[in-house]
Formats: structure tokens, C-alpha cells, sequence
């Protein structure tokens, strides 16, 4: 039993030390498991992310004179630069990934369009083309290859559960609502499924 205590004593020491010493970069993606509203359950149950975490939104860190924000297209917001600690305090857990060396080059280019896209609207019914981008659309049409083709490749969006494979109420109504079709099979991304590319490598993790 001692020995055990003493060995959990020191991966929670190695552990915590590994926290310190993270230190974020410009081009980190940072995946947001929300506080569980009935939006965020929703997008929980039509994928499972890396490591089977629970991704609702995601963004792109951006250092500035020393102050950490974080690129992202958000609901209240739009498109916009966000305080970290602002971010953080909307999260129940925090993933951090990081591209892979390979990869990197692709960052310049990837804030210039960010940049050029600051105070669009929010795609509230995740269209590919309506000039509106919601969080993980954003992150997959910043990142370009210099082949010309996107970095996250865009995938079949579904609205169905990932278990029973029927389509969710909340999403049924949800469409209602609008007026619109659910894009079911439509090109695009979710933050579950951009955070299982081969492109990314996990760098923190913070679970409150």
C-alpha cells in the first residue's frame, strides 16, 4: 500500500509539473467541452472526439503583446478575438492540441484569413456557403496546404445520433425553428471529428 501511495504521489507530482510547464503558441487549436446546455449535448451526441472526449467548440490560440486570445466564431460573437481566461471560464474541460512540425508552415496563412473574416456572422445552420462560419468551419477553411486543398478535410455533417443513428430531436426542432432543411450528408466539420486529424498532437489538458 505504501508503495502505491508513493507511486501515485510521484505521477501527480510529474503531472503537475508537466502543467507548468506548458506555455501556449500562436496556431494552437483549443477544443472547449462546454457546461452541458442543451446545444452543446446535442453536438456531444453526433460524434465522438479524440480519446472520447466531449468537443463542442473549438479555436485557434492567437498571442498578442504578451495577451493570449483565442480566435473563434461563437454564437454571441461571430467571428472574434477572445480573451483566454474569457474562453477558459465557458469550459468544463480544455484540450490543447498542436500541429505536428510538418504542419506548421500552414499557421502565417491560417491568421491572415481569420483575420480577414474578424466580425462575419455566426453560421447558425452550418452552411459551407453563406459567408457565416460557425467554430469548427472556421478552423478548417483558415488552414491551407500549398497544394491549395484544406489542411482538415471537410467531412459528411450529421445530425444523428452517433449511437442509435436516428436524428436527434433537439436538431428536428432546431431546423423547424428556421425553416430550413437539415444539411444532413452537406460538406463540412465538427470540433469532435477535426480533433481526431492525423495533423494534431494533444499538448494540455485542463478538466475543472
Amino acid at each position: 500500500m505504501k508503495k502505491y501511495l508513493w507511486f501515485l504521489l510521484l505521477t501527480t507530482a510529474f503531472h503537475a509539473a508537466a502543467q507548468q510547464d506548458f506555455s501556449y503558441q500562436n496556431g494552437d487549436i483549443i477544443f472547449q467541452g462546454g457546461k452541458g446546455s442543451d446545444f452543446e449535448k446535442a453536438i456531444f451526441s453526433i460524434a465522438s472526439a479524440v480519446d472520447d472526449w466531449d468537443f463542442s467548440h473549438v479555436g485557434m490560440i492567437f498571442i498578442e503583446n504578451g495577451e493570449i486570445f483565442v480566435m473563434e466564431a461563437a454564437p454571441q460573437s461571430g467571428v472574434a478575438k477572445t480573451p483566454l481566461k474569457d474562453f477558459l471560464e465557458e469550459s468544463a474541460a480544455t484540450v490543447v492540441m498542436r500541429l505536428k512540425p510538418e504542419y506548421r508552415y500552414t499557421i502565417p496563412g491560417a491568421f491572415e484569413r481569420i483575420m480577414s473574416l474578424m466580425g462575419k456572422s455566426y453560421d447558425f445552420t452550418f452552411h459551407h456557403d453563406n459567408d457565416a462560419y460557425y467554430c469548427s468551419e472556421l478552423i478548417q477553411t483558415a488552414f491551407i496546404q500549398d497544394d491549395g486543398t484544406l489542411l482538415f478535410e471537410p467531412i459528411p455533417l450529421t445530425f444523428k445520433d452517433k449511437n442509435t443513428g436516428e436524428t436527434l430531436p433537439f436538431w428536428i426542432e432546431y431546423y423547424q425553428e428556421r425553416n430550413e432543411l437539415i444539411p444532413e450528408g452537406e460538406p463540412g466539420s465538427n470540433p469532435a471529428e477535426l480533433s481526431k486529424s492525423e495533423a494534431l498532437e494533444i499538448m494540455y489538458k485542463i478538466v475543472k
